[in-house]
């Protein structure tokens, strides 16, 4: 069904997927602490998704679902960061 309902060609991208049809997020690249930068903080998949949709209206006009995404987005991180609180909470 997410071949179908979040391929290519005339369906939507991932960031609609996540953010439009409700799929769970993309899980990150494990990545090798010697070589990546702690200075240089990497952008979440939900941040991402919103820089890439403004970047996209800037080159072809307004688009409705930035704003909406964004306002998605806080709110899928604010309930994360309530999760990860409560999980703290109970391992104390």
């Amino acid at each position: 069904e997410i071949q179908y309902t979040c391929g290519s060609i005339g369906h939507p991208v991932l960031c609609e997927c996540v953010l439009d049809y409700d799929y769970p997020e993309p899980l990150p690249e494990a990545t090798n602490e010697t070589t990546s930068s702690t200075s240089q903080q990497q952008k979440t998949f939900l941040e991402t998704c919103v820089d890439i949709c403004i970047e996209e209206t800037e080159a072809t006009g307004p688009k409705d679902n930035c704003q909406r995404w964004k306002e998605k987005a806080e709110a899928m991180h604010k309930k994360k960061e309530r999760q990860t609180q409560l999980m703290e909470l109970a391992t104390e």
